[in-house]
């Protein structure tokens, strides 16, 4: 039987393999530290190109730690590399049309209660507890929760496919899914504990210079990629 995944031993080998792997940390964070400083400093949401460029070096970097961590032979293959790209983009496709389908939906829920403007009664009530739900302080939980929920069937979870297919596994994104069953309900508490709240770590240095806000963001970069590694080996087992 399938052991279930555990919520702490996760984070808890994370922090292990930090101290084992000192050298390969620290050369990491430093990659991460001077990517997130520069990115602060050229404010890259203001700047397409430079955005671009932010982007595909996020990409090397996680491409080749996981290289780093799990050392495959060769260390570089063309071929993984494709079938990475490829993974990669069918992933984002995926989590695109999912947002384009939630968009579509909530059209077509508002035209349909459009309709009901024929009941004037009923019309404006619906309206009314509308409205109330907006304002409701359980509504702004509950939709960045709705969303991170898709999200990480999405893309969290399809993103093990990617990994996989780098060190020339099982890249099989429906694979993914499998291998999972039964673990989604952990998997998004822990997606939501490494992606959602220790990033509000962020906020606690508020105001802080450059140079401490950006190491901080690297250092929450290292921990979520190795934390998600380790995710990935309870389902990935490796020989």
């Amino acid at each position: 039987m399938e052991q279930k995944l555990s919520l702490i031993r996760p984070i808890r080998d994370s922090f292990v393999f930090m101290g084992r792997n000192g050298i390969l940390s620290v050369c990491f964070f430093l990659l991460a530290y001077g990517a997130v400083y520069l990115a602060q400093e050229l404010s890259i949401s203001t700047n397409l190109p430079i955005m671009l460029i932010y982007l595909v070096y996020t990409y090397f970097f996680y491409y080749f730690f996981v290289c780093f961590y799990f050392r495959p032979q060769p260390f570089f293959n063309r071929r993984h590399f494709g079938n990475a790209l490829i993974r990669m983009a069918a992933i984002l496709l995926l989590a695109f049309a999912a947002l384009l389908f939630l968009k579509i939906g909530f059209k077509i829920l508002f035209f349909l209660a459009g309709t009901l403007k024929a009941f004037p009664l009923f019309y404006e009530q619906l309206r009314t507890a509308y409205l109330n739900l907006l304002i409701s302080p359980y509504f702004s939980w509950f939709l960045p929760a709705f969303m991170f929920i898709i999200l990480s069937f999405t893309f969290f979870i399809p993103a093990f496919a990617w990994i996989s297919a780098v060190i020339g596994g099982d890249s099989s994104i429906t694979a993914a899914f499998v291998r999972t069953k039964g673990n989604y309900i952990r998997l998004i508490v822990l997606f939501l504990l490494i992606y959602g709240i220790l990033p509000l770590t962020i906020l606690l240095f508020k105001g802080s210079s450059t140079g401490i806000v950006a190491a901080v963001s690297a250092l929450i970069n290292l921990l979520q990629i190795i934390v998600y590694l380790k995710i990935y080996e309870h389902f990935y087992p490796q020989k």
